[in-house]
């Protein structure tokens, strides 16, 4: 059944059944939040609801997705791509999604909100974070709606704000109840020696209606061969070496076995684990039988032959060999950092020897266009990837919606990416010429002489000012919390300094961890502020950098780089047009009265390109001694003419006469390549017929005069 809102109207008449008033001329947004990562990846049900489902509803009211009315905010998905922890107990600054959820209805581009229930914004112990949002809702006339429910703060007939607050404090409420109900169960349970939720070591497992370990078998013997070899060798790193060595420790099982969870790597030949998870397998008394349990200021619970055990002095190995519990305790000897009583085990630092040797510096990346970059539906990303020569950084283009399928990684998921270097390189040529035409109009407008430096910088810091207001909004964001935050700090210090003696010993230490709470916050936020205001000195080096377009911008530190393009640049979109060909526009914000749009064709070499099927190579033997170049590349639409003579020549076919055709195309250019060129009027230049690395052809779009600038 769809759902009926009534539409904004300029004279909106409340009443305690009004139904909220939705304004279909902005943006809906819709937030989505899980606590943890895991829960992403292992309850995709519960990801589903909070986007896909949301969406529908939001059709549903009437935002048509196609016209871009809808956009998500899903706090799970980090910058890099990858999934991440998004606690409800976060403040609003800590949680980026949900910050710039606030500047949206900051800026008034967004007036409703869809989130599937109140505890998915907030689960703060606090209450510092559901006020401050509160407000700024009802300053902007932004309406927020559940799935159940909806809350509408300029209705004076409502008490929504009470409301809203209510759920939220329920909410944090219930998470605090909840988590202190399910660790005494747990703990009820570990103390009796019975399975509590804890991972367990690789090999065990827990079968249904079972509330102890058993040894799986199939597993087992793979474990068993690491305590024995370990012993073998008496080297822990030459084990590491020689399990790195292998394609898979523990090779995919046939048919029908079916594996418990494990927490250990996956491979492409079967599993393998990691140093970290090496040390902890050699030194699980588990494996022995024992239970081993240490709760929060009680004594250590040590069960003996609790469950049965996976080293028996009996049961063998993959090698056939029997491995004990000697086995066993030498490993734990020598590499547990406590007894098997839970005490620490102070040993010996071995003494390191000096490197005679150059060691290599660790590789790190700066992306200059990471505030800046996004595409026209999805959002942008700086993640590493395998360049099989080296690691890379890429600007990569997330596909959302195929998120949902609970990848773990946006390299698994994208439209398209571009090399940092690549992409960085491309825009600080077009960034440097953009500020030579800056110089001389700026010359020209002013009717200044090309020396009257500081009467210029005077100018550029003006201008920059002027953009940096319309940044600032997250920092408004920032001093409402503080404005928050500092009478209740006032007023508690104040209750603990000279009421105390009328206080209980719970209800002091209740306010004393409250106040500590508090302070931390206003700490960290005070130092958010700070930072943002020490921006502002940063505007005078900037503009004495800028003011010659000779190369002294290269000079300024790189994060006062990115500063300075925050606020010459609104915005740069890529979108990848076609295999190996990313478009580039550059949204120049109003910094000389004018509004910009420079566009790039950004080629990028393929490398070999994807490997080829046997129905491809049939096809290939078919058709390369008859056809002619250009018809044999129209078949391959994707494949070069050097990729086919490559191929043709490994499978041992040679073209007897060479077929006459006056439609020449480079040797390094695919049928695809020939026609994005002539579509988008790519001039190649010197390019044509040499095969380029990289290449790029700039295009101007648009010049518009911004009417609001002095």
């Amino acid at each position: 059944m769809a759902r009926t809102f009534i539409m904004q109207s300029p004279e909106v008449k409340y009443s305690v059944f009004s139904r909220p008033t939705v304004s279909l001329e902005h943006q809906l947004a819709i937030y989505g939040r899980q606590s943890t990562k895991e829960q992403v990846i292992n309850n995709k049900g519960a990801y589903v609801q909070q986007t896909v489902k949301l969406v529908k509803i939001g059709k549903e009211i009437g935002f048509k997705e196609e016209n871009e009315d809808i956009i998500l905010f899903i706090e799970n998905k980090g910058k890099n791509g990858k999934w991440v922890n998004a606690s409800g107990r976060l403040r609003i600054d800590q949680r980026p999604h949900l910050q710039s959820l606030t500047e949206y209805i900051s800026r008034d581009e967004v007036k409703t909100v869809l989130v599937w229930s109140i505890d998915r914004l907030f689960r703060d112990e606090d209450m510092i974070q559901p006020p401050v949002f509160v407000k700024l809702c009802k300053e902007h006339h932004c309406v927020i709606l559940t799935v159940d429910d909806f809350f509408d703060f300029n209705n004076p007939k409502r008490d929504d704000r009470k409301r809203f607050l209510e759920l939220a404090q329920a909410a944090a409420d219930f998470l605090t109840k909840h988590i202190k109900k399910m660790e005494d169960a747990r703990n009820e349970l570990a103390r009796k020696g019975e399975y509590n939720g804890r991972g367990l070591g690789l090999g065990l497992y827990i079968p249904e209606d079972e509330k102890k370990p058993y040894v799986h078998s199939h597993l087992a013997p793979y474990v068993r061969w690491l305590f024995k070899r370990h012993r073998q060798l008496q080297n822990f790193n030459i084990l590491c070496n020689e399990i790195a060595a292998k394609e898979a420790l523990i090779p995919f099982p046939p048919d029908g076995v079916k594996l418990p969870l494990m927490r250990i790597s996956k491979v492409s030949k079967g599993y393998t684990v990691t140093r970290t998870g090496l040390v902890n397998i050699l030194t699980n008394p588990a494996y022995i039988g024992y239970w081993y349990f240490q709760e929060k200021d009680r004594a250590t619970i040590l069960i003996k032959d609790n469950h049965e055990k996976l080293i028996d002095g009996e049961s063998v190995d993959l090698d056939g060999d029997v491995v004990t519990e000697e086995d066993f305790w030498y490993s734990f000897n020598t590499l547990s950092p406590t007894t098997i009583e839970g005490e620490p085990i102070v040993r010996e630092k071995r003494p390191r020897q000096l490197q005679t040797h150059k060691s290599k510096k660790s590789i790190t990346f700066q992306a200059l266009l990471d505030d800046v970059i996004t595409a026209p539906k999805n959002p942008v990303y700086v993640f590493y990837k395998d360049m099989k020569t080296r690691h890379e950084p890429v600007y990569t283009i997330a596909n959302t919606w195929k998120g949902l399928a609970a990848e773990n990684d946006v390299s698994t998921s994208y439209y398209g990416s571009v090399r940092v270097r690549i992409l960085d390189a491309v825009f600080l040529e077009r960034f440097n010429f953009r500020l030579r035409y800056f110089e001389g109009v700026d010359t020209l407008l002013g009717k200044l002489e090309p020396n009257q430096v500081k009467q210029r910088e005077k100018r550029i810091v003006e201008r920059l000012q002027a953009i940096q207001k319309q940044t600032i909004v997250s920092n408004n964001n920032i001093e409402k919390q503080i404005e928050e935050i500092k009478p209740e700090i006032t007023s508690l210090d104040r209750t603990l300094r000279f009421g105390s003696a009328d206080l209980d010993i719970t209800d002091i230490q209740r306010y004393a961890r409250r106040l500590k709470s508090l302070r931390t916050s206003l700490q960290e936020l005070e130092k958010i502020k700070d930072k943002g205001e020490r921006t502002n000195s940063s505007l005078q080096e900037i503009a004495e950098n800028i003011v010659s377009a000779s190369g002294r911008f290269e000079k300024l530190s790189f994060e006062r780089q990115k500063y300075a393009v925050s606020l010459l640049v609104e915005r740069v979109v890529i979108e990848q047009i076609a295999e190996g060909w990313m478009q580039v526009d550059i949204h120049w914000t109003p910094y000389m009265g004018f509004t910009f749009i420079d566009r790039a064709y950004i080629f990028q070499s393929r490398g070999t390109g994807e490997k080829w099927s046997d129905e491809e190579k049939e096809v290939l033997r078919e058709s390369y001694t008859t056809l002619t170049k250009y018809e044999l590349l129209q078949m391959f639409p994707s494949r070069t003419w050097g990729a086919l003579y490559c191929q043709a020549s490994l499978m041992g076919i040679h073209r007897p006469n060479k077929q006459q055709d006056n439609r020449q195309i480079p040797l390094w250019m695919s049928y695809q390549d020939k026609e994005v060129i002539e579509k988008y009027r790519i001039d190649l230049g010197e390019y044509l017929r040499y095969r380029p690395q990289r290449y790029h052809d700039w295009h101007m779009l648009s010049v518009q005069k911004n009417e609001s600038s002095s």
